[in-house]
């Protein structure tokens, strides 16, 4: 029925007359804090914990500050998003959320992937753990020689990996060069942002016809959930399978929950995500002109994935290393047109294209966006 069996989590307190849990109104912000500052990905569960206790968190029925594996249980718990878990099963709360589910979602990816901070090293190496050799497969490390960062394939799986070295400088000149792509023109720019405003007065006027069709849609869900429960009831499937499936169900019900709550408002999510892309598009240039390296970094992070050294043609009788990596999203889209811009035989016709792409784009990442590990 959704009501909280047991002693309320902390960031909860239980409502006895109701069944139910209320939000603490003086620990939920708390609560809230530590999940997005481990969603950050570079916080371990110490220092979460650590974190935890200057907040003034504590077991409750002991009244010690938390250890390490109660943190854990805590980033794990889908109580905080609205959901309960109880005997192995998801169920709906009736409860207020603490945080959104994307929220949730992305630290439970932060621990999948079991994240931590890069270590503090004797030198800076900015770009040491994110390419991966193209030869053999291992990690890039870096050294200090006469006075210049170098960077190379660490060897561990193959001793003759004939990869060589290459300078932080010329590293960080090939990510200048892969950056440059994404930087799109002014009058690319205006177009966008002339489009968005169209889009909202067009998608404002079919959003009637939108919105029975979401909530058909929720409403299929729902019956979906109700036929799979009675399937299980009759022993015709499994408890492994009726929980996976009824995660499935879940996770578009809250899917569709959201896009029926946004176009009620006149809102449209995968619109909100594209503006803010849009709004955004300086980020490249910025990254360019910074002289920290740091930031580079980040935005070359935030930007692409598959970081990898290969090696290039014959120079000075020495091979050199090339990197390359793909980008993703939106910077995808943007990458793959960047040298078709100034060619075009058509602008306007290519400045849709642009625009269909992000737009299809923007649709797909708001489609996949769902609880994983809950």
């Amino acid at each position: 029925k959704g009501e909280y069996p047991g002693l309320a989590s902390i960031g909860y307190i239980n409502n006895l007359r109701t069944k139910n849990i209320e939000i603490d109104t003086e620990a939920a912000p708390q609560i809230r804090a530590l999940f997005e500052a481990y969603a950050a990905g570079n916080k371990t569960f110490d220092a979460i914990r650590e974190q935890a206790a200057f907040l003034g968190l504590y077991n409750r029925r002991t009244g010690k500050v938390l250890v390490k594996s109660q943190i854990k249980h805590l980033l794990q718990n889908p109580v905080y998003c609205g959901l309960i878990r109880h005997n192995g099963e998801l169920y709906e709360g009736k409860h207020t959320p603490i945080i959104s589910r994307e929220l949730f979602n992305k630290v439970q990816e932060v621990i999948k992937n079991r994240a931590r901070p890069r270590k503090a090293a004797k030198h800076n190496f900015v770009y040491r753990s994110l390419f991966k050799c193209g030869v053999c497969g291992c990690f890039i490390t870096a050294e200090t020689q006469k006075g210049h960062n170098y960077y190379r394939c660490t060897k561990k799986k193959d001793n003759g990996c004939n990869m060589p070295y290459l300078r932080e400088e010329k590293l960080t000149a090939q990510i200048q060069q892969a950056i440059q792509k994404l930087i799109v023109s002014k009058e690319l720019t205006d177009f966008l942002e002339a489009r968005v405003s169209e889009e909202k007065q067009d998608l404002k006027n079919s959003c009637q016809n939108e919105i029975r069709k979401t909530d058909k849609n929720l409403n299929d869900t729902e019956n979906k959930l109700s036929r799979l429960m009675d399937l299980y009831l009759d022993n015709n499937v499994s408890r492994r399978e009726y929980c996976e499936r009824k995660e499935k169900l879940l996770n578009e019900k809250y899917r569709l929950q959201k896009e029926l709550q946004h176009l009620q408002s006149g809102q449209f999510l995968w619109l909100e995500l594209l503006e803010s892309f849009i709004n955004g598009l300086d980020a490249p240039k910025i990254a360019l002109k910074t002289n920290d390296l740091e930031k580079k970094r980040e935005f070359a992070e935030k930007s692409g994935s598959n970081f990898t050294f290969r090696l290039a043609g014959q120079r000075k009788q020495k091979t050199e290393a090339q990197i390359s990596l793909d980008f993703q999203g939106f910077w995808a889209v943007l990458a793959e047109s960047h040298a078709e811009e100034k060619t075009a035989e058509n602008p306007e016709n290519f400045r849709s294209m642009i625009w269909s792409g992000l737009k299809n784009t923007a649709r797909t990442l708001v489609g996949n966006n769902i609880i994983t590990q809950c």
